[in-house]
């Protein structure tokens, strides 16, 4: 259910789920905040008028919330630089316990100070393949990534697939440079799918234990990313056994989890990844070699 309330001349989206009223907080001109509260419902069965009536007390009582986004701290911008380093991540990429392919992911530095993080996955099973590229340029800004161009292909058995987005921070706008079209408006810290992953490995290092991200997905939609800390697992992978942090991608439902590992020890990198569909693993991504230059 989406509801739409003013108060003050901030504006508030909000969705019941999960028990849950979760309200986006936006400010006076209709951008996100980038903030979230969430609110219990009283009773399972109200009508749209009490709802909308519960909505418009719950703005009002955290409309103090809704403030400019605050400066980073000195640690999260330390965070964020030490932890925003070359590397080059190679993965063996499994079924069910049977090797299909294999991953690969690379971050580098330009000259220019930009940064480019290039993923990649390639799949085989019989007849059937799957090849998939993510590219974005980025900067790292006040201990945020600030995404500059991505770019998504999509090639193998079925339609082939490309989007190619640039973020324009000057008109607050996300332009279609090629492929699919874009059907998002502009938020503060919008991501791209790449882009959450090298946020959430910076993230995972902090105190916090659930996070959310706005983005622009592969097929150009906006879409609100959450992840939440699940604990610390030793893992035996092909790279050897580490030590690493459990964060799963929370969903509406849970017939399908995203579910990833980033290790302490190797600078937070990514080391495991496991997609399970109807308690099914559909796609396991194991971390077989890193160079970190």
């Amino acid at each position: 259910m989406m509801l739409n309330q003013s108060c003050d001349a901030q504006y508030v989206s909000a969705r019941k789920r999960k028990g849950l009223i979760v309200m986006q907080l936006k400010d006076s001109k209709g951008r996100l905040s980038g903030q979230t509260a969430h609110f219990p419902v009283a009773m399972p069965r109200l009508s749209n008028t009490l709802l909308q009536t519960s909505l418009f007390a719950a703005v009002l009582a955290v409309s103090a919330m809704v403030l400019p986004a605050k400066a980073a701290s000195k640690d999260q911008v330390e965070m964020a630089d030490s932890l925003t380093k070359p590397y080059h991540a190679h993965y063996v990429l499994s079924r069910r316990g049977t090797e299909r392919g294999e991953a690969q992911r690379v971050l580098e530095q330009k000259e220019d100070g930009q940064w480019r993080y290039f993923t990649s996955t390639r799949a085989r099973l019989l007849v059937f393949s799957d090849r998939r590229e993510n590219e974005t340029f980025f900067r790292i800004e006040e201990g945020r990534v600030k995404p500059l161009i991505f770019d998504y292909s999509r090639e193998g058995t079925g339609s082939n697939r490309a989007l190619r987005v640039r973020f324009d921070y000057d008109n607050q706008e996300v332009v279609s440079e090629g492929g699919d079209d874009v059907n998002v408006e502009w938020h503060d810290g919008l991501l791209d799918p790449n882009a959450v992953l090298h946020q959430l490995q910076i993230d995972v290092a902090g105190d916090a234990d659930s996070w959310t991200y706005p983005l622009v997905d592969e097929s150009g939609d906006y879409r609100d990313y959450e992840f939440a800390r699940h604990g610390t697992e030793t893992l035996k992978l092909p790279f050897g056994e580490v030590e690493a942090i459990r964060v799963d991608r929370v969903r509406d439902h849970n017939r399908r989890q995203t579910l990833f590992w980033f290790a302490p020890e190797l600078n937070y990198t990514l080391v495991k990844m496991q997609q399970i569909e109807d308690d099914r693993e559909q796609l396991q991504i194991q971390l077989t070699d890193l160079d970190m230059n």
